[in-house]
């Protein structure tokens, strides 16, 4: 009966102290706030955002320099400009470099002078070498950073050959873009194969940009064992 009550106590004790351990803000300074219950970012309609915790406190994001909830591990982009201050989700913890992102609506765009909003979302990823500065997830800031591990530059190396490559296509998909315009138009002809030919092989390479992202991922990866 002793060791069915100390489960039972135990049971009901850990998710608590789990909680505890994961709910948590980080202040300029080095102080950290530990929540009970639950850990807010909020955005009110007029004022400045804060972290709120526990439904009481309230934390300025100019004071803030991470905060951890169910959602995960959010980290401060400084210098964010547009007025706000941004938070990045943490998406691999590394020993030396961990990954953040940040998912943004794509802008709209304008047709003949009516606004068209864009219901797309892009991602965009940075990551942070032993606690320095966020930085930009690309090909010219992780050439820097992974300079001395050789096998994050071979990863590397292969992202170098997909833009050059990618680079050729697009070309080659403008070459034939121009050469449909800039012909005279033949009235027999109601399928403009060198137009949509360009207009694939845009398409093509645009889609398959995917390769790139995942090796700058891997060379993280790779750095970090």
């Amino acid at each position: 009966m002793r060791l069915f009550s100390a489960v039972i106590f135990w049971l009901l004790v850990l998710p608590i102290y789990s909680q505890a351990d994961t709910l948590m803000v980080g202040l300029e300074g080095g102080t950290i706030i530990r929540a009970s219950e639950e850990v807010r970012y909020r955005i009110p309609a007029v004022g400045k955002p804060y972290i709120q915790v526990d439904g009481e406190q309230k934390f300025p994001t100019d004071q803030v320099v991470y905060f951890q909830n169910e959602g995960g591990y959010f980290i401060k982009l400084k210098h964010a400009g547009q007025g706000r201050d941004r938070f990045l989700r943490r998406e691999l913890e590394g020993k030396r470099i961990s990954v953040y992102s940040k998912e943004r609506n794509s802008p709209g765009y304008y047709v003949g002078g009516i606004y068209y909003a864009d219901p797309t979302r892009q991602t965009w990823n940075y990551y942070q070498k032993d606690g320095s500065e966020v930085k930009s997830l690309n090909f010219a800031n992780l050439k820097l950073d992974l300079a001395d591990n050789p096998g994050s530059m071979q990863k590397l190396e292969e992202v170098k050959k997909i833009r050059f490559w990618h680079g050729m296509a697009i070309l080659v998909g403008a070459g034939l873009l121009i050469a449909e315009f800039s012909q005279a138009p033949d009235p027999g002809d109601d399928f403009p194969i060198l137009g949509t030919a360009g207009f694939a092989v845009i398409a093509a390479t645009l889609f398959s940009s995917g390769g790139k992202k995942r090796r700058m991922w891997e060379a993280v990866q790779v750095y970090n064992k």
